[in-house]
């Protein structure tokens, strides 16, 4: 009985020790708009954001304000990017494409198949 005793009481003071779900971290910004959100890709002090239908947002603000990024970019609808480097990769519908200058410009990139 002391164990259970106890064991109540432990639980009982961790449970009071978890904040509650209203103090998450949580801000809502305004934007991206144009499209779904698919992803986001952080490159030093700005973060893209790839959107299906609206193409590529970019926020070097502190997330307050997102401009369109979409400068060469031929397929609006993009899935994910990535980075590498100083590089961003965009996934759209309609293929690969790089932008080497953090997302001012898109160029088409071809993919090598590589045979195993």
């Amino acid at each position: 009985m002391k164990t259970i005793l106890l064991s109540s009481v432990s639980l009982a003071i961790l449970l009071t020790s978890i904040p509650p779900a209203s103090d998450a971290q949580w801000v809502q910004t305004n934007g991206p708009c144009g499209g779904t959100v698919r992803s986001f890709a952080i490159l030093g002090t700005k973060v893209l954001a790839a959107t299906y239908g609206g193409g590529v947002y970019c926020s070097s603000n502190d997330r307050k304000s997102w401009t369109a990024a979409n400068s060469g970019l031929t397929n609006l609808s993009v899935n994910c990017l990535a980075v590498m480097g100083h590089d961003v990769f965009a996934g759209t519908d309609g293929g690969v494409l790089l932008s080497v200058d953090a997302g001012a410009h898109w160029k088409s990139r071809a993919l090598q198949t590589v045979q195993l």
